[in-house]
């Protein structure tokens, strides 16, 4: 009886200890976050946010994220977690607000407030999951998809278009910060957290210094993000020529879809089945030698 006492004692320690197991943002912690640079030419490149330290913050011992671009979050974030619910220190309201609440469920929401430059912020959980995401065991929460939240916020990394709540286009950049989009890597004492696919944490992407690009001729793509399909809408009045060429490449190179298509055709789809999550490139060229690129993010 006695040990049949004790196993249930471990079995419901082993339990309880698994639902309080979120650590968001343990010193060491790095994100690595894309980030768009226009001069001198158009890149995508990257920058580093990093849990470097703890120090106490109106009362409570938090830990600090630095780097961060502060528009949304703060730069640096002073952030502490209790009963699995994540707080961050507003200078707007100069208290302490809630960031995420990892106890969600399906249905629930919440409302994140005092950001800087971008309004309060609203969460609506849609589903949760525990799975495996690019080889790393994760709880993941579906979220109803926001500009400024993407579509999902991961178990120990936070929101996977920012560590936090942001909107670069909106957003003035009150701390003269960086045009900030998604989370490339998260790494921890556990181990490194790839979204990028097969391509490296730290690209850089110099994409507007292809040659004989032409930025006359301009094509939209959507959505972006993309899932299933990149939807290709053609300028009118493009450059005369027998058929484009269209191309989708990822990052380092690699061709994973080409097709040729009409000069009079205005649409074109371009089928995702089989392509891993993570940055690409479409390549619309013509037959007078010219050249047009746009990037797009598959999930």
């Amino acid at each position: 009886m006695r040990h049949l006492l004790l196993v249930l004692f471990v079995f419901s320690a082993l339990i309880i200890g698994h639902g309080q197991s979120v650590d968001f943002a343990p010193v060491g912690a790095k994100w690595w976050v894309n980030q768009i640079i226009l001069e001198p030419i158009v890149a995508d490149s990257f920058v580093i946010v990093e849990v470097t330290h703890e120090e106490m913050k109106a009362g409570e011992l938090c830990r600090v994220i630095t780097n961060m671009n502060g528009c949304g979050l703060p730069n640096p974030a002073h952030v502490f977690t209790r009963n699995d619910s994540v707080f961050f220190y507003s200078e707007v309201t100069d208290q302490f607000e809630l960031l995420y609440d990892f106890t969600a469920v399906a249905g629930s929401s919440w409302t994140v407030k005092g950001l800087l430059g971008i309004t309060d912020q609203e969460v609506n959980v849609i589903d949760v999951k525990e799975e495996v995401f690019l080889g790393n065991f994760l709880k993941i929460w579906y979220i109803e998809d926001s500009q400024a939240w993407g579509k999902w916020i991961f178990e120990k990394v936070g929101s996977g278009w920012y560590i936090g709540p942001t909107y670069s286009e909106d957003c003035p950049n009150p701390q003269g910060g960086f045009n900030a989009h998604s989370v490339r890597c998260y790494e921890d004492e556990d181990g490194l957290i790839k979204f990028t696919g097969n391509t490296e944490c730290d690209f850089f992407d110099d994409i507007g210094s292809v040659d004989g690009q032409d930025q006359a001729f301009m094509f939209h793509l959507a959505p972006n993000p993309a899932r299933d399909v990149i939807k290709i809408e053609l300028s009118e009045g493009a450059a005369q020529s027998s058929s484009y060429q269209i191309q989708l490449v990822s990052l380092v190179g690699q061709m994973l879809y080409q097709a040729s298509i009409s000069p009079t055709a205005t649409t074109y789809d371009i089928p995702l089945t089989g392509i891993p999550p993570g940055f690409y490139v479409v390549i619309i060229s013509d037959g007078l030698g010219r050249q047009w690129q746009e990037k797009v993010l598959v999930e």
